[in-house]
C-alpha cells in the first residue's frame, strides 16, 4: 500500500522505488539464466564439438545490466521492464520479463526502440514457461515484500542508510559505458550516464559536446 511506504519508509525517497524494482528484477533474470546455462554446462560432452560449444558458452555468458530506472538488459537488448502506477492508495507494480518470446521492435519510425531478447534465446531447452512465469511473479512479489517490511522496521538512521544502499545496489548492475539515446530529443541525443543522485535522479553527459545535466523523467532507449 502507498500509505505503508509513505509512513514506514518516510526517510526513503519514493523515487527510489523504480531502482529497487529494477535491481530485484535484474537479480531474478540473472538467476534464471545462471540456472539454465548451468544445467546446459553440466551436461557431459559426448564429442569434441560439444566440449568446444560449452567452452564458448561459458566465455560468452549473458551480460545482465540495468537501464535507468528499471529496465533490464541482456547483452544490450531489453529483456525486462516495469511500470509503476498509483491508484486508490496503492502502488501498482507490473513487471514483464521476456521468457518465451521477444517482440520485434522497429528500429525507425514513431515506435522505434531498443532491440529485445528473451530467456529462450539463451536457453532453447526452456520448458514449462507458463509455470515458470507464475513462479517468477511470486518470487519478485515476495522479494519486494520482504525488502519493504524489513526496511520499515529499521530506525531512521538505518532507513537513510537503506536509501543509499538502494542506489549502490542498483549501480552494481549498471554498465557505465553504455550509450543511451534520449528518445524525445531532436536528433535522438546520445548520452552517457555519469552518476545517480541520492533521490534516484541521474546525471548524464552528452557524447558529442560533453554537456552535463540532471534528468528526472526522460525516456532512454
Amino acid at each position: 500500500p502507498q500509505q505503508t511506504w509513505m509512513t514506514k519508509l518516510k526517510h526513503v525517497p519514493i523515487t527510489l522505488l523504480p531502482l529497487k524494482v529494477g535491481e530485484l528484477t535484474a537479480k531474478k533474470v540473472q538467476s534464471i539464466l545462471d540456472g539454465c546455462l548451468e544445467t546446459t554446462s553440466n551436461r557431459a560432452p559426448t564429442t569434441t564439438t560439444d566440449s568446444t560449444m560449452q567452452a564458448d558458452d561459458n566465455k560468452n555468458a549473458p551480460f545482465v545490466t540495468v537501464k535507468w530506472p528499471n529496465d533490464v538488459l541482456c547483452d544490450g537488448k531489453k529483456i525486462s521492464g516495469a511500470l509503476i502506477e498509483s491508484a486508490n492508495g496503492w502502488f501498482l507494480i507490473g513487471v514483464g520479463i521476456n521468457l518465451d518470446y521477444a517482440p520485434d521492435i522497429p528500429t525507425n519510425g514513431p515506435n522505434y526502440g531498443r532491440p529485445s531478447v528473451s530467456i529462450r534465446d539463451y536457453c532453447p531447452s526452456l520448458q514449462e514457461t507458463k509455470q515458470q512465469a507464475r513462479q517468477v511473479g511470486i518470487d519478485l512479489a515476495y522479494d519486494l515484500h520482504s525488502w519493504l517490511h524489513q526496511d520499515s522496521s529499521n530506525s531512521i538512521g538505518d532507513q537513510e542508510q537503506s536509501a543509499s544502499s538502494i542506489v549502490e545496489g542498483w549501480k552494481q548492475w549498471l554498465d557505465w559505458d553504455m550509450e543511451l539515446v534520449m528518445r524525445d530529443t531532436p536528433g535522438r541525443e546520445r548520452v552517457r550516464l555519469i552518476d545517480i543522485l541520492p533521490d534516484g535522479r541521474v546525471q548524464v553527459m552528452n557524447r558529442d559536446d560533453g554537456t552535463k545535466r540532471t534528468l528526472v523523467s526522460d525516456y532512454f532507449l
